[in-house]
């Protein structure tokens, strides 16, 4: 039930993102977040995703922020590892 939460989450952050929305879609990302879900690839996406928000509002050092939790969380997610200049 809370990685459905998570989900739904995303997928609004990711509305927004396409808009050009970028702070409504870091709230998105951000309330999936807290709702801790036990899906590490989830979580890793939702970090992914507002460090993309956070580039796209030259919030750098948040951006690396999320981008390195996210490539903690999920090492494979070549996305993560392109946002964070890795």
């Amino acid at each position: 039930m809370l990685s459905g939460i998570a989900k739904v989450c995303l997928e609004e952050g990711n509305k927004e993102y396409r808009k050009g929305e970028a702070n409504n879609a870091i709230n998105s990302y951000t309330e999936g977040l807290q709702v801790n879900c036990n899906d590490t690839r989830l979580n890793a996406k939702l970090y992914s995703n507002r460090a993309a928000a956070h580039f796209h509002l030259a919030n750098y050092v948040k951006c690396l922020d999320d981008a390195t939790v996210a490539v903690q969380l999920e090492p494979v997610l070549i996305k993560a590892i392109k946002k964070g200049g890795f």
